[in-house]
């Protein structure tokens, strides 16, 4: 197992759900209360590696969203979380708003993290989600993002393109491939995330089975 948690933890490609799981499964549930540099020190030292900045980052936003609800009710934490579970650098002291792809993985590991269907959103997220779809020229929500933003908007009028029926074709399509697109990332990063998790091997039930839900519902 530990031979696992280090590749975990030296590669930028590891999921916070992983990190968690490797966590708990070393300290107890009591680690998710340590100090963070507490944490990262016992880490290291009983690992006998230096952990990746990036992947301390993601280990506590896994941790955040176990221990608090600060991504469904705080649209700043929200946007937070989502930038660091897909592998953004943490810098308070800079707003980076969360792009399409960056909220569907979070949603979806959030839900892995934490599967609690009675948490509720604070509104003022799925209005951000949406917004960020409409801005990005998305013309239906990403199947993992339906539940919370059920919309389907084209952004381009048909009437600019009267003319060229061709070209409103081929907009309309680029369009609705991108959602695709952030469909398939989402399934991608399911398959590599049950891989790691396998990898721990501390449980006969294999990761997969695990995460067939999720699987099913973005397909």
């Amino acid at each position: 197992m530990k031979h696992a948690a280090r590749k975990l933890f030296t590669e930028d490609s590891s999921f916070a759900t992983a990190l968690v799981i490797a966590t708990t499964h070393m300290y107890g549930t009591e680690a998710l209360e340590w100090d963070p540099a507490t944490l990262q020190a016992e880490l290291q030292d009983d690992l006998d590696i230096h952990i990746l900045p990036v992947n301390m980052d993601k280990l506590m936003a896994g941790i955040t969203i176990v221990t608090t609800d600060k991504f469904h009710s705080s649209l700043p934490d929200f946007i937070d979380l989502c930038n660091t579970l897909s592998g953004s650098p943490f810098n308070p002291e800079i707003f980076d708003p969360a792009d399409s792809y960056e909220v569907a993985w979070g949603v979806v590991e959030s839900a892995i993290l934490w599967p609690n269907t009675e948490t509720k959103m604070s509104p003022e997220i799925p209005a951000y989600i949406e917004a960020t779809l409409e801005n990005e020229g998305l013309i239906g929500s990403p199947k993992v993002l339906e539940g919370l933003v059920p919309t389907y908007k084209l952004n381009v009028e048909p009437e600019g393109f009267a003319d060229d029926p061709t070209m409103y074709s081929a907009v309309f399509q680029t369009q609705k491939d991108k959602t695709k697109d952030i469909d398939d990332a989402v399934i991608k990063n399911l398959q590599l995330l049950a891989e790691q998790i396998d990898s721990l091997k501390i449980s006969n039930e294999p990761a997969s089975a695990i995460l067939q839900r999720l699987f099913r519902e973005t397909q």
